[in-house]
């Protein structure tokens, strides 16, 4: 029988320890599972009893309980040293697809808590992301679920190219016709695409894109606090009005406090709003949130554009290179990057930044971009000046 959940299904196995080590282990088990499931769109993730016998009892969860991938891990000293070991094993082959260890002294249990649950968060969702992508290469499409077809359209749509964009285009409107169970995740996508070509400048129409967002927003699932976010930012958008929008997403961090998609979008919000330095704390929160690979460059240019906001011009060129770092394709962000190292007096740098944008977007105007940009207007004129110092066309 088919699975109603087509999402990627990840168990936590409770790290192993020592009697005098279990409190801090059943903590380190609870945070990762806590954490990682607030990227809930794609990832179901599971406690699972503890296991002795791997990797054969990893490969039976498979069957019994439907489980992609298991996380699993134990606690130990090693000469002084408190070590966490933690490996990520495909179910199904029982293949080790990442495995790392951590250590700090014994008195610093919580630093070591840190350090190894930001880098899970970091690398757990996207080894998994990665995997199922190659997965999904020796899968006929006809045999791909809609989930599988949104899956890789969210990959090309955070990530894009010009060349490729229309391709995640084509696999939406195939897993619109198969969707079932997976409607909501179809609809998100869907409206990250429309709201992705708008940024771009890959429209002639920005007006009828945004219209097109919201009718693909309406779609998706309220249960999800991301599909809830993503809808607000449309909102306010087709409104032009950020106020109601900055209230409903702090209701919905409130009741699902690890939405990485929560936060970035309310500090998108109180950076138009001129709230600079409520923007930057919230997109410093969601810079502690898993993700689940393809929206970091997304999710760094959020970043990027608070602390331009705030005028903190070094700290917004930092994070615009961040972005750019993930993907270089994103034209917000060189737009950014642009009008800081202009104010820094980096012109020539400015200019290549203001070039990759005419590179993205060939079409680019200031005046398109300024009717569309939600930024308090005294921020905009100087943004707009900047822009034109760079290079790029009125």
């Amino acid at each position: 029988m088919p699975r109603s959940d087509l999402r990627a299904a990840l168990t936590v196995v409770p790290f192993q320890a020592l009697a005098r080590d279990a409190a801090f282990a059943a903590a380190a088990s609870s945070d990762v599972i806590r954490t990682l499931s607030g990227l809930g769109t794609w990832l179901s993730v599971s406690p699972m009893e503890a296991t002795s016998n791997l990797p054969d009892d990893l490969r039976r969860l498979r069957y019994a309980r439907k489980v992609n991938y298991v996380l699993h891990g134990a606690v130990g000293v090693e000469q002084s040293q408190l070590r966490l070991s933690v490996e990520l094993n495909e179910a199904d082959s029982g293949r080790v697809l990442w495995s790392n260890r951590f250590d700090n002294p014994q008195n610093r249990m919580p630093a070591l808590r840190h350090t190894a649950m930001s880098r899970i968060i970091e690398v757990v969702p996207a080894t998994i992301h990665q995997r199922e992508l190659d997965r999904l290469t020796l899968v006929p499409i006809d045999a791909q679920t809609a989930h599988d077809l949104a899956l890789r359209a969210f990959a090309i749509t955070m990530r894009p190219v010009r060349s490729r964009f229309a391709q995640a285009r084509e696999l939406l409107t195939l897993a619109e016709e198969r969707r079932g169970e997976s409607h909501h995740t179809v609809a998100m996508v869907k409206t990250w695409w429309h709201l992705m070509a708008l940024a771009q400048g890959w429209t002639g129409n920005p007006e009828a894109e945004i219209g097109a967002a919201a009718a693909a927003v309406e779609d998706a699932g309220l249960h999800d606090p991301a599909a809830r976010a993503l809808r607000a930012w449309v909102v306010a958008l087709v409104h032009h009005d950020l106020a109601p929008t900055a209230d409903v997403l702090g209701q919905i961090i409130d009741e699902a406090p690890l939405c990485s998609v929560a936060w970035s979008l309310k500090a998108r919000v109180l950076a138009g709003q001129g709230d600079a330095e409520g923007a930057i704390f919230h997109a410093e929160q969601a810079e502690m949130m898993p993700v689940l690979g393809p929206e970091r460059a997304w999710r760094a240019k959020v970043m990027a554009l608070c602390c331009y906001v705030a005028g903190h011009h070094a700290g917004a060129v930092r994070w615009s290179r961040t972005s750019a770092a993930h993907h270089s394709g994103l034209a917000e962000t060189m737009r950014i990057m642009a009008a800081s190292l202009v104010t820094l007096g980096r012109l020539d740098e400015a200019a290549k930044a203001a070039r990759q944008v005419l590179s993205i977007d060939p079409e680019f105007s200031i005046a398109t971009w300024q009717r569309n940009a939600m930024l308090p207007e005294d921020v905009l004129d100087v943004f707009a000046r900047r822009l034109r110092l760079a290079g790029l066309p009125l």
